[in-house]
């Protein structure tokens, strides 16, 4: 409260990012039913995991930048875009790149939420063995997050169908 009666204003780092959490939300799921739309999204899962782990990992390293470009583009120059820097590519490389665009977009999502968690422990203003501590929970928080399995949340929220899991059954007998 402040001397007037009203509240105080939040700073900066104590202000929640739900907006943005809720944008990138909306995004993986645009960016899903692109998948389905232009690679039919079991085709897609097929052949994302066809890439063995060591594989995935070195093209996003090799290729982060152009990821974070094409996540970076609307939804309507993401096509172009990706016809542009793939030229030269095959379909399973595309393919590749899109999931790993997609997965990003997942990724920052959870990243903002587990931000929102930790929005006291990551600024200054308490104590060192507390900060340091609770850095420490979101480091192991923010770790979690990084898996290249396939990115089933959007497909199960969109009700689209995906195949086959790893274990046999229907994706839809998941949720």
């Amino acid at each position: 409260m402040s001397l007037y009666g009203g509240r105080r204003k939040a700073p900066i780092h104590e202000k929640s990012m739900g907006s943005y959490e809720l944008f990138a939300w909306r995004d993986a799921m645009s960016m899903a039913e692109w998948i389905d739309e232009e690679f039919g999204v079991a085709h897609a899962r097929k052949v994302y995991e066809q890439f063995d782990s060591s594989s995935v990992l070195k093209f996003e390293r090799e290729n982060q930048d152009l990821l974070a470009n094409f996540i970076q583009k609307t939804e309507s120059q993401r096509p172009a875009f990706l016809r542009r820097v793939a030229k030269k590519a095959n379909e399973d490389t595309r393919i590749l790149f899109v999931t790993l665009a997609l997965i990003g977009v997942l990724r920052a999502k959870e990243v903002m939420e587990i931000r929102d968690s930790f929005r006291t422990a990551l600024a200054p203003g308490r104590g060192n063995r507390v900060t340091t501590a609770g850095i420490y929970v979101f480091t192991e928080k923010i770790r979690d997050i990084f898996t290249y399995g396939w990115p089933w949340e959007p497909f199960d929220a969109m009700g689209i169908y995906c195949g086959e899991d790893e274990e046999g059954e229907e994706n839809e007998e998941r949720a």
